[in-house]
């Protein structure tokens, strides 16, 4: 009887996942910062919060100027005060190699009939431009790793 209650309770709150607060799904973008230095990284977020789960499409990154560094994926489950709250979260590490004004096209995201898309975040992107920032040599602040040294190998054999 216990294990048909637990089931039933958590069926229910796996059921009010996909219930937003104001009672819609939320999809936006967000950075840590809008003023960076070409070739130094930094972070942007999509969230996707109160839907059903969906197919993620990311920026065309190439595009707008930038490159990625590396990538993430995270989701949650709150409840507070009867309130569920799901989240999924699509991170990642990019550099910007432009300088100017670059904007970070809209991601998508589609979960079943709806498809929702995040608004352009604009950046002030300062410095000279970069031309490889997946090299180390292109951080200032990196210095590339030196080169292991070839290892020299003496047996020495005895008779007896």
């Amino acid at each position: 009887m216990r294990i048909f209650i637990f089931c039933f309770s958590m069926m229910c709150a796996f059921q009010g996942m996909a219930q937003h607060p104001s009672g819609t799904p939320r999809f936006y973008a967000k950075t840590e910062t809008t003023r960076v230095q070409a070739g130094t990284p930094f972070e942007v977020q999509f969230r996707y919060e109160n839907g059903q789960g969906g197919k993620f499409t990311e920026p065309d990154w190439q595009q707008a100027g930038l490159s990625v560094l590396g990538s993430g994926q995270s989701s949650s489950i709150s409840i507070n005060n009867g309130v569920t709250v799901a989240s999924m979260r699509y991170e990642f590490s990019v550099v910007a190699r432009d300088t100017g004004l670059i904007q970070i096209p809209p991601a998508t995201l589609k979960d079943g009939k709806n498809t929702y898309q995040t608004e352009p975040i604009m950046l002030h992107v300062s410095g000279e431009p970069v031309s490889d920032p997946e090299t180390p040599a292109s951080y200032p602040d990196q210095q590339p790793a030196p080169k292991p040294e070839k290892l020299k190998k003496t047996i020495k054999t005895s008779r007896i």
